[in-house]
């Protein structure tokens, strides 16, 4: 079962493998056709992976808006309440597709870092979920990998603390120049994966990725001193910019 089918037109074949392959770096699984392998039937194998796929990407093109193989896809997918339409041209939707909210991606070069696909990002996530890996060397959204071993013997006997987004400067920390604050936003949350956890910092507007790493780097150490870890590493952050937080998906190493 996969994460993600992609629905598109064969002339857009370029587009569809860019977007799989970066919907994977970030851990979740994608299906799209070229998958099939010889000998297997066509038609079953894409009803078993539209039924079996999480949520479904349809790709709209000048040429995919005159596919009725896509128009079924997504008629399919539109019942099963798993739809994620995504505009890649400036077009006209098929008219059962016009009332649909409907993301832009117009011209999209497979750029990573543009708030549109961003926004796609946190729409597969709320109809996926959050992507787990166990690959310690996945990049983060921003394309970099942050490591750091930490070894304490000291203790620390307090529970761990949160604070709401916007609460007061308990939970406050000011660290770029600019005075722009990272406020840390909620406790660490186990994932179905062993050692992993995720965890939000929230930010103001301007605050730049920095300032959310130094804060996160900050609760994860706190993290560590309550836990049975000696090591962390940060294998995943994306920024919320609708709901104005970093998450932060980290893998601990037991000691």
């Amino acid at each position: 079962m996969s994460d993600i089918f992609i629905s598109y037109k064969r002339e857009d074949k370029t587009v569809a493998m860019t977007l799989a392959e970066s919907l994977k770096t970030f851990g979740w699984s994608v299906w799209w056709d070229p998958e099939i392998r010889a000998g297997e039937h066509f038609d079953e194998v894409i009803e078993r992976e539209l039924l079996n796929s999480k949520c479904v990407i349809v790709l709209w093109t000048h040429r995919s808006i005159e596919s009725q193989y896509v128009k079924d896809e997504a008629t399919y997918a539109l019942n099963l309440k798993k739809l994620i339409p995504v505009a890649i041209d400036k077009v006209s939707l098929p008219f059962r597709f016009q009332g649909l909210q409907t993301l832009l991606l117009p011209d999209w070069k497979g750029s990573l870092s543009t708030p549109e696909f961003q926004k796609l990002l946190d729409d597969i996530e709320n109809v996926v979920g959050p992507p787990l890996t166990k690959n310690t060397s996945a990049k983060s959204r921003n394309g970099s990998s942050l490591k750091e071993d930490h070894r304490d013997d000291s203790t620390h006997n307090s529970s761990f603390q949160t604070a709401k987004p916007g609460a007061n400067d308990e939970g406050s920390d000011a660290s770029s120049v600019f005075g722009v604050t990272a406020t840390y936003g909620q406790g660490f949350q186990k994932t179905q994966v062993r050692d992993i956890y995720s965890f939000k910092v929230y930010v103001n507007l301007l605050a730049r990725a920095s300032d959310a790493d130094n804060r996160a780097k900050k609760e994860i150490k706190i993290f560590l001193q309550n836990e049975d870890y000696v090591a962390y590493e940060i294998i995943n952050r994306r920024r919320n910019f609708l709901r104005g937080y970093y998450e932060y998906t980290v893998q601990f190493k037991r000691k």
